[in-house]
């Protein structure tokens, strides 16, 4: 009854991602779910082709790059062109036509799918290679989405500690920067023996000797 219930619940909160293009955009840019992950587990193909065509309209509205207009460089007609227009007529058509940047969601998708195993690094490789430079940005936006909100829940709560009754006046660049470095403390990413070092010179000789023999 237990199980039934834990599937029931799963179940719920499975179909409501349905209302949320980002976990389906999560899939289409790692490089190796796309759209194989959907197809092997026989997705519809409408919603196969609904995350596909979101993805190219948020791609084209908030990331694609946009093209310069180049100033025309069409000679001015002279007198004996405008007489038939034939003139002109082969001037335009030996123009070479202007360059159009290949589109980066597109060569992407259009790749195989490949093995990868952290997709932020894949990206980031690309980032500093130069390829993509758009699409980089977004896959990053998007794959470092937090899968939960625990640790968006408890920085908040962190955050109501921090700004207390007694310390409701601090800026808040102060709280943020107090917030993270908080969290990194927590995580380990900190050298204690290094934070006690700096916290010593930068309180002076006296202040720092009362510290260490307290």
């Amino acid at each position: 009854h237990a199980a039934q219930r834990g599937i029931s619940v799963l179940d719920k909160y499975y179909s409501m991602t349905d209302q949320s293009y980002i976990p389906r955009f999560g899939l289409l840019l790692h490089p190796t779910f796309k759209t194989d992950y959907m197809q092997d587990q026989e997705w519809e193909q409408g919603r196969i082709d609904m995350a596909v065509s979101l993805l190219r309209q948020v791609w084209k509205v908030s990331y694609a790059p946009r093209a310069q207009a180049s100033p025309s460089t069409a000679a001015v007609p002279s007198d004996s062109d405008n007489l038939y227009d034939f003139n002109r007529y082969r001037k335009h058509k030996r123009t070479p036509a202007a360059n159009v940047a290949i589109d980066q969601l597109e060569a992407y998708l259009a790749q195989d799918a490949i093995n990868i195993a952290d997709p932020l690094a894949y990206w980031n490789d690309k980032r500093a290679s130069g390829t993509w430079p758009e699409l980089t940005q977004m896959a990053l936006d998007y794959l470092t989405v937090p899968a939960m909100s625990v640790d968006v829940e408890w920085v908040f709560s962190f955050g109501r500690v921090t700004v207390s009754l007694y310390r409701h006046s601090l800026s808040s660049k102060s709280i943020q920067c107090s917030i993270v470095f908080g969290n990194q403390c927590k995580e380990g990413l900190v050298n204690d023996i290094d934070l006690v070092q700096l916290l010593c010179a930068k309180a002076g000789p006296q202040k720092a000797l009362g510290n260490v023999i307290y």
